[in-house]
């Protein structure tokens, strides 16, 4: 509902002018006729109806004109969600927090721990990333929630592995010269991202901020890939809307550039000084940091780039949540639900997409019931997390229970 009404404002930019041109030429002031008042005769009453029929038919027409544009812009909306969905495949990845590199022997473990454990603390130290070693395993794990950091620290790891030298000197230049060959692949990745959409190069700061995004992941879905994404379906929608523009893609594809950084805030707003620091043009800008409305949008490329953005992140499969992050938006739907006075429990079921609602019928009536639901409804959509609508059900049941007194059972 949310992407309909947003693209309904994007089709109300460009089809309100119909519509006044419409109420601007509605009618024509009605020739005045005069009436004698002391004996008003049938075609002097006849004369004054005729002007008023027309208004009111007028008005009428306009009407229904205006429904009818509103009812086929619409559906016009919602084909034209639906066809850039569909047109566009992706594919599911999964989010991690640790990398396994297998080792060919057992002993190697040693090596890489060291004299009272210096090899390991050293590289710890040098990559900012914790190395797991279990004994009775023929692999050694890498943890951080830093992708980029966990990518670095897997390839000194195995550099150092394949060269048999590990002490702490060699592991710093190791990490040094695998950092400066990453980099490299971080400016590739850009560039071809940019190629892939015939975009031409920005500033290599800018190139490589959008390659970092490929070894960052948001709820399962590769950054880089969502980015591609988001521009192709933008594209999409804004050929059927006759508002094609390099700017629109340009602001598609670094709509989350804000997010290659380790930075508080909004990515967004993040995202779009990064972009101004470097010499992008003010409606990219815009756009980049009106994405999520963390400043309000005001141009139709700017709500084209938020469309595409949530058809991107919600179409089936592309993104996961952990089940302790699920598990807690669902208890706070119910939590918001127990907060009001009178209900008894509450149960979000279907993932969240429906809460049902039971409250105690002793202190709450039918009428009061209503009230609640409304009540409930208002302050969900102000406070739930919850992507999508959420159906809303209050029950109120009354239960009367007796029991027969147990009969002795008859002798045959």
């Amino acid at each position: 509902v949310a992407l309909i009404e947003t693209v309904l404002a994007v089709i109300a930019a460009f089809g309100a002018g119909i519509v006044v041109g419409l109420k601007v030429a509605k009618r024509q002031p009605a020739a005045v006729v005069p009436v004698a008042i002391a004996e008003p005769t049938a075609a002097a009453a006849q004369a004054v109806k005729e002007p008023l029929v027309v208004v009111a038919e007028s008005d009428g027409r306009l009407l229904s004109i205006d429904t009818s544009l509103r009812d086929s812009s619409e559906v016009a909306a919602r084909d034209l969600l639906i066809d850039a969905m569909q047109r566009t495949a992706g594919e599911v990845s999964a989010e991690v927090n640790t990398t396994t590199v297998e080792l060919a022997t057992p002993d190697i473990k040693g090596r890489i721990i060291g004299k009272e454990g210096r090899n390991i603390r050293a590289f710890e130290q040098t990559t900012g990333v914790d190395l797991i070693i279990d004994e009775s395993a023929k692999s050694v794990t890498l943890s951080s929630f830093d992708p980029v950091r966990r990518e670095i620290a897997r390839r000194t790891l195995e550099a150092l592995i394949q060269d048999g030298k590990i002490h702490p000197a060699r592991i710093e230049e190791a990490f040094l010269a695998c950092s400066q060959s990453f980099d490299q692949e971080l400016l590739q990745a850009g560039e071809s991202a940019l190629k892939s959409l015939a975009l031409q190069n920005p500033p290599k700061p800018v190139v490589r901020a959008l390659g970092t995004l490929n070894f960052k992941t948001s709820f399962g879905q590769n950054l880089l890939a969502h980015s591609i994404e988001t521009a192709r379906i933008a594209n999409k929608i804004a050929g059927e809307l006759g508002i094609q523009s390099v700017d629109l893609t340009r602001a598609a594809l670094f709509h989350d550039i804000g997010k290659a950084f380790e930075e508080d805030g909004p990515h967004a707003l993040t995202g779009m000084g990064f972009l101004k620091k470097h010499g992008e043009n003010a409606q990219v800008q815009h756009a980049v940091g009106a994405h999520h409305r963390d400043i309000e949008p005001e141009s139709a490329i700017a709500k084209v780039v938020i469309v595409a953005d949530a058809i991107s992140a919600s179409r089936a499969g592309a993104r996961k949540e952990s089940a302790d992050s699920y598990l807690n938006r669902i208890q706070a739907v119910e939590a918001i639900a127990n907060s009001f006075a009178g209900v008894e429990n509450s149960f979000a079921v279907q993932s969240g997409r429906e809460l049902r609602g039971v409250v105690k019928p002793e202190q709450i009536d039918d009428e009061r019931a209503q009230e609640l639901l409304r009540e409930l409804v208002a302050k969900l959509e102000q406070e739930s997390e919850l992507p999508g609508s959420v159906r809303v059900t209050i029950i109120r049941e009354t239960r009367f229970t007796a029991q027969t007194t147990q009969k002795k059972a008859r002798n045959p």
